[in-house]
């Protein structure tokens, strides 16, 4: 299946940004410094406090950002993926594309003002540049969020979230449960590059196709997730790390972590992302919370 030529030729920098080496104990680290604000409270909305800044501070910290930048541009990011929306009124697509527009703005903005030895060298020019940052604020915070969610609705409220509590070594085996059936992104679109048959459906050459990653993974066989070859996630082990690193962090720092009661939580609008857009919980804030262990 094909990939779109501009997301190609931009992949050797995406695996060098955001590799994953020594990743995980610095997002320990900057999580745990993010429960520790929302601690005495008692409550609060997960995705809020935690699951979105958290890698849109990743991102721009591999892109050599400010990420003093995090809000505005996941504000813009926010608004312009409403483009992938299932049903979109002449409303939000005029508000998505004119948040398209200050997203590249403010992306060109502060790739100029990166100095000529930073993250971003050897990209190209600045539109090379502003294009990768982007892309990369567009897609991969919004679907790392969304994993995070979906792994806490699976896992909060059920034995296994209370064994992690009490046994963290029980965490490799939480994450490569959640990276399967948890994951963000259901759906992809992709071109068929020749004729094949597949489970006797006929696909010519030029086909589109909608590949739905979530009934693959109930398969047999290693899952989707981050796909395969060449459309392999180049951030798949960071994003792991950002799992591993949010669950350890929580087990250990909210006691008693839970869902507030109430309707289930409200989902994102787009067509192949999938994930809570909030997540209200709750903890036992008598408890004495137990220090974060680093990555062995």
């Amino acid at each position: 299946m094909g990939e779109p030529a501009d997301r190609a030729r931009f992949r050797v920098h995406h695996l060098r940004l955001f590799a994953a080496d020594g990743a995980e104990d610095e997002l320990r680290a900057v999580a745990a410094d993010l429960v520790a604000r929302i601690r005495p409270a008692g409550r609060a909305d997960l995705v809020e406090a935690v699951l979105r800044p958290l890698p849109m501070r990743t991102v721009l910290g591999r892109l050599g950002l400010d990420p003093g930048l995090a809000d505005d541009l996941g504000a813009h990011a926010a608004t312009a993926r409403l483009l992938h929306g299932v049903v979109l009124d002449n409303g939000d697509q005029v508000r998505s594309a004119q948040a398209m527009a200050a997203l590249w703005q403010a992306c060109r903005a502060a790739v100029a003002a990166q100095p000529a030895d930073g993250p971003l060298a050897g990209v190209g020019d600045v539109d090379d540049r502003t294009e990768l940052v982007v892309q990369a604020v567009l897609s991969g915070p919004a679907s790392t969020t969304a994993l995070l969610g979906n792994a806490l609705l699976r896992l909060l409220g059920t034995p296994d979230w209370d064994a992690l509590a009490a046994d963290p070594a029980r965490l490799d085996g939480l994450v490569d449960d959640c990276l399967r059936h948890a994951t963000p992104v259901v759906l992809w679109r992709r071109e068929a590059t020749k004729a094949v048959t597949v489970d006797g459906a006929a696909l010519p050459a030029g086909a589109r196709v909608l590949v739905h990653l979530g009934a693959a993974n109930r398969e047999p066989g290693p899952p989707l997730t981050f796909g395969s070859g060449a459309h392999a996630c180049p951030g798949a082990d960071l994003v792991r790390a950002h799992l591993r690193a949010v669950l350890a962090t929580l087990a250990a720092q909210l006691p008693g972590l839970r869902r507030e009661p109430g309707p289930a939580p409200a989902l994102t609008r787009e067509i192949g992302l999938h994930g809570p857009t909030e997540l209200s919980v709750t903890w036992d804030r008598s408890a004495t919370p137990v220090n974060v262990p680093a990555q062995r």
